[in-house]
């Protein structure tokens, strides 16, 4: 939300730059994300990413999964890490391929992503309140239509 004391001043050129606009969104939901967290031991915005996608696509590859979902494969390595010592997910070698690690989502770590999930929505709530349905749904249209032309 704006500050009373950020209103007085206009935006300029920044006005018509996506680039301003969505860091600072992402900026201010990754911050209340955060905040909403700090009682689930540590997992972060980027360890749900993963967490749904690989939920999404089960026997995801880690090349697969570093590239859709935007991570160095060196940072991913140790998300994983992280995340198998924590029993959320599990990395299998693929007997068809022996370099290629399948991933795939234990029970515990389908729990954490629903909660995960929850507290996402929630926090964007907020955010979202201030637009109709009609508005959200066309926000999220043109936010679909966006990724799929860039990715």
């Amino acid at each position: 939300m704006v500050s009373s004391d950020d209103e007085q001043f206009a935006l300029g050129k920044l006005e018509h730059l996506l680039l301003f606009r969505f860091r600072r969104l992402r900026d201010l939901i990754s911050e209340r994300y955060r905040e909403s967290n700090s009682d689930t031991g540590k997992l972060k915005a980027g360890d749900l990413t993963i967490l749904a996608l690989i939920e999404a696509n089960p026997s995801i590859s880690q090349t697969d999964l570093a590239r859709v979902g935007g991570v160095d494969q060196a940072v991913l390595v140790g998300i994983l890490d992280d995340l198998e010592e924590r029993g959320l997910a599990l990395r299998e070698r693929d007997p068809a391929d022996r370099r290629r690690h399948k991933l795939e989502m234990t029970p515990k770590g389908k729990r954490a992503v629903a909660d995960l999930f929850r507290r996402a929505f929630d926090n964007e709530a907020s955010a979202r309140a201030v637009l109709t349905d009609e508005e959200n749904a066309a926000l999220d249209s043109a936010l679909r239509k966006l990724y799929q032309h860039v990715f």
